[in-house]
């Protein structure tokens, strides 16, 4: 296939998926249940073992959310431009790298689909695009991404299309939930581009630990408003999930990712 074929199946699919609102507003409610202090996974250290870092280079972040990979990323180089559209995820990354004593993060809140380069953004050696691609126009961003290196980019997207926790949970609300779109789209868009990009899939661990039911039940909800029936009926995906451990509500799943790399010439 061309490029344009597999932009238009990226279309066909985004259009089908769950998350097609990349806005400001969408993210801003998300920041309010995305931090949490019983959440952690192994999928930072875990992305960044397979990234070609060095201490002297610069790294964009693009969608960098609260900095979950930001921040670790810092500490091992010079300089992280961490970008984001939505204001309230921004906030938390500042609160967040100010804790943990990082202060090489520059903030830039912009939608990537407007940013310009060499106007918006300067060159940087490493681009990142984690776990999420805020772009409707594949080849678009892909492209973006590769200007803006001068030594590697490197994408993360769900290995798995579909994933039970999330679709039960759907079921419980009442939502119809559709499957990811495809991650070896963007790696044949990549070689439609002439791009030789190589493809990795890991897992990461991830742990729950809620005070209560309540909490868990919000953490799921991801920021949206709830009927007391959907309340009721995520209570129930809950208790079935987790179990109590000195006195926590705990869980622990496993999640496959896709990294998709390549190198500037």
């Amino acid at each position: 296939m061309d490029i344009t074929d597999y932009d238009r199946l990226w279309q066909e699919q985004l259009k089908a998926f769950d998350h097609t609102s990349d806005t400001a507003g969408y993210w801003n409610r998300r920041a309010q249940t995305f931090e949490s202090a019983w959440k952690t996974s192994s999928y930072p250290q875990d992305l960044l073992h397979r990234m070609e870092l060095k201490p002297e280079y610069t790294v964009l972040d693009v969608a960098c959310g609260i900095g979950t990979v930001a921040i670790p990323m810092a500490q091992q180089v010079a300089r992280v431009t961490a970008l984001d559209i939505s204001p309230a995820m921004l906030e938390k990354l500042k609160k967040r790298a100010a804790a943990a004593g990082v202060n090489n993060i520059s903030i830039i809140n912009r939608d990537w689909n407007q940013v310009k380069v060499g106007e918006d953004i300067a060159k940087h050696d490493v681009v990142l695009v984690s776990r999420s691609l805020p772009s409707n126009r594949l080849s678009e961003s892909l492209e973006r991404m590769n200007s803006i290196a001068r030594y590697g980019c490197y994408i993360t997207w769900r290995g798995q299309r579909t994933d039970k926790y999330e679709s039960e949970v759907a079921q419980a609300i009442g939502k119809k939930l559709r499957d990811y779109p495809d991650s070896r789209i963007i790696y044949g868009t990549l070689q439609a581009m002439g791009i030789a990009a190589k493809i990795e899939i890991f897992e990461t661990t991830n742990e729950e630990h809620f005070p209560d039911l309540a909490e868990a039940v919000k953490n799921m909800a991801r920021g949206a408003e709830l009927t007391g029936s959907q309340k009721e009926k995520l209570t129930a995906v809950a208790k079935n999930r987790l179990s109590m451990s000195n006195g926590f509500y705990c869980g622990s799943y496993k999640m496959q990712w896709s990294l998709i790399s390549w190198h500037r010439p």
